[in-house]
């Protein structure tokens, strides 16, 4: 049995310098099981379990001062999610945990039940949701943005951002309004064919748009600017790479070329606006989806659980088969990017593991 170094997520609410190591025994780096056109969640549940902050939370058992017992679920999801995760944290996943994993979800919400492939955005977009209605709690209201309180939870702690919505008005260039709006992923549209950077999607995902507006400067409905910007960063960005949404679009003719290291959203930051304690973000793990809308075939790449990042091998995660990527490229197959907030101090200890021989991610 390997011992593995599992980076401990710090309690302290948006810090991320603190990285504290504790010895303790795992297994290998695991696979699951198919229980049946169930790659999707596997490919899922990798991403997931190589989400350091979320993953300690849950196997420490943490979470179970959190739970709310009268949430939709009754803490039946969050409750099978630590189970699934924490036996892959010891190497040994069983298939019964796994299909009772499923079988929450799909009580949840019947487009999960059965045994057909579903989409792997949607499945993580809805045991977000769980988990977070699992675990909400009230608070106040945003101090920045004023947004109106909601409830709040490890999971929005840990992916939620939010987005300040300008309308300006274009015959007299004032400021109609400003709308906030809290997300936990981004969705990307490909809508070209060919090699597209992360950075042109990201362009064209914040670019200016033209909407029909009441204008109260013109008193009457006009086109005016929707200027949108990152007022708040998470602390673990997702985004999902959108080939299918054009009728008729071939997913394998448009691909994205993204960086494991250094992935910044400062210039979609709002004007004047600095970010949190990290600047830029690091690639962790990856969704792929090998195939087309109709069938396909998903699988998952992903940084191994230790924390000298640069040093440690990328995985191949296709149901229960792992294997080390030595060369890692990225795939063109990447369906959804995992990303997690990076300091100053930790940019600078990483460059440092470069330049003295640590392994290079191509």
């Amino acid at each position: 049995m390997a011992v593995h170094l599992f980076t401990e997520w710090s309690k302290s609410p948006g810090h991320l310098d603190h990285w504290e190591r504790t010895g303790r025994e795992q297994g290998e780096e695991c696979g699951l099981p198919n229980l049946g056109q169930t790659c999707y969640l596997s490919a899922v549940l990798q991403c997931l379990y190589h989400t350091l902050p979320l993953t300690h939370y849950l196997i420490s058992q943490a979470f179970k001062e959190d739970v709310v017992k009268r949430s939709p679920s009754r803490g039946q999801v969050v409750q099978a999610a630590a189970d699934i995760l924490t036996e892959m944290d010891r190497g040994k996943p069983k298939k019964g945990t796994l299909a009772y994993f499923k079988g929450v979800c799909g009580r949840m919400d019947d487009l999960f039940a059965g045994s057909g492939q579903r989409e792997a955005h949607d499945l993580l977009s809805s045991f977000l949701t769980w988990v977070h209605q699992d675990l909400s709690s009230s608070r106040n209201a945003c101090k920045k943005c004023g947004l109106e309180p909601e409830r709040r939870s490890t999971i929005s702690d840990i992916f939620e951002g939010i987005h300040r919505a300008t309308i300006i008005c274009p015959e007299s260039g004032a400021i109609i309004c400003s709308i906030h709006e809290r997300f936990w992923s981004l969705s990307l549209p490909l809508n070209n064919p060919g090699e597209t950077p992360l950075e042109d999607a990201l362009q064209q995902y914040y670019h200016t748009r033209a909407i029909k507006w009441y204008c109260h400067y013109c008193r009457r409905e006009h086109l005016c600017h929707r200027q949108m910007h990152i007022l708040f960063l998470p602390k673990v960005l997702i985004l999902h790479l959108n080939r299918y949404n054009i009728k008729g679009s071939d997913p394998k003719l448009n691909w994205v070329t993204f960086p494991t290291e250094e992935l910044t959203l400062d210039g979609h930051l709002t004007p004047g606006q600095k970010g949190r304690p990290w600047s830029k973000f690091s690639l962790y793990s990856i969704c792929n989806h090998h195939g087309n809308k109709k069938r396909g075939h998903y699988t998952a790449c992903c940084r191994s659980n230790h924390p000298q990042h640069v040093q440690t091998p990328w995985l191949f995660f296709d149901d229960e088969e792992v294997r080390p990527i030595e060369r890692f490229k990225n795939p063109r197959d990447a369906h959804i990017l995992f990303y997690i907030g990076v300091s100053q101090v930790q940019q600078e200890s990483r460059q440092t593991c470069l330049a003295s021989g640590g392994m290079g991610l191509q």
